[in-house]
């Protein structure tokens, strides 16, 4: 599933928001120096509910930051 992020300079996420796969990305505020940007997050379905989402999508955040140095965004477990 398609997921749009927002993140700071060191890469910790700030928000998340699914998105369809081929629509508008959601719209989302950015503080100062933050970054918006997409990845594929495969372990998110449409299929699933929207606490199952949003209970992933919170994981997601609290154990991972944003790679944007190479050609594609990735998610990077936190140490």
């Amino acid at each position: 599933m398609r997921v749009v992020v927002v993140y700071d300079p060191a890469g910790n996420i700030k928000s998340l928001a699914t998105a369809p796969e081929d629509g508008a990305r959601p719209g989302m505020s950015l503080g100062p120096g933050e970054e918006l940007g997409t990845i594929d997050v495969p372990d998110l379905s449409h299929d699933l509910d929207h606490e199952e989402t949003n209970k992933r999508l919170t994981a997601i955040a609290e154990r991972h930051t944003i790679d944007s140095q190479g050609a594609q965004m990735r998610l990077i477990p936190k140490d």
